[in-house]
């Protein structure tokens, strides 16, 4: 059990090192990527809440939501902390981008 807890742990670390790197990237390449950001962490957040709104209440559910909220926030969170840092830096490749895609 110990060795399924731990694969499994590794693996959503992965996912979510891959997520997050496609989130910043994606949102760097926005004309507005700390409102691209938002919005997308809202969507998110209203999803889990949609979920909790279908399920009946439990504590334990309840816990979970709010577990799940937290993770949600801090990823976010994380990757607006990336597109921050890496904005000045990138800002050429993304005025670039914008210009080839409107070219086309």
């Amino acid at each position: 059990m110990t060795t399924d807890i731990s694969e499994l742990s590794a693996r959503l670390m992965a996912l979510e090192t891959v997520v997050g790197h496609m989130v910043t990237r994606h949102a760097i390449r926005t004309d507005d990527p700390q409102r691209w950001l938002s919005t997308r962490k809202r969507l998110a957040l209203q999803a889990i809440s949609n979920v909790q709104a279908g399920a009946p209440g439990t504590g334990q559910q309840s816990q979970l939501m709010e577990a799940l909220r937290d993770a949600i926030a801090e990823f976010f969170d994380n990757a607006e902390q990336a597109v921050c840092s890496a904005e000045p830096q990138d800002q050429h490749a993304a005025e670039a981008h914008r210009r080839s895609i409107a070219g086309h």
